[in-house]
């Protein structure tokens, strides 16, 4: 990936989640990493987006991504 070196990095820190919501976040992000839609990063970045989730009418999660 080629990254515009004139961008500034955005470290935004982590959003509060509801604790009955995080075993159903934690099996859909696993099946979006499974799928190969998204990526695990186990090392420091310098851009980290926070992760906003909300559920739809039909009970299931929506994820956001914020920049």
């Amino acid at each position: 990936m080629v990254m515009d070196p004139e961008i500034k990095t955005v470290q935004h820190q982590p959003r509060r989640l509801p604790i009955p919501m995080r075993d159903v976040l934690k099996a859909k992000l696993q099946k979006l990493v499974d799928s190969d839609i998204l990526k695990e990063v186990i090392e420091p970045t310098v851009w980290i987006s926070s992760l906003v989730v909300t559920r739809k009418r039909s009970g299931q999660l929506r994820i956001c991504i914020c920049h």
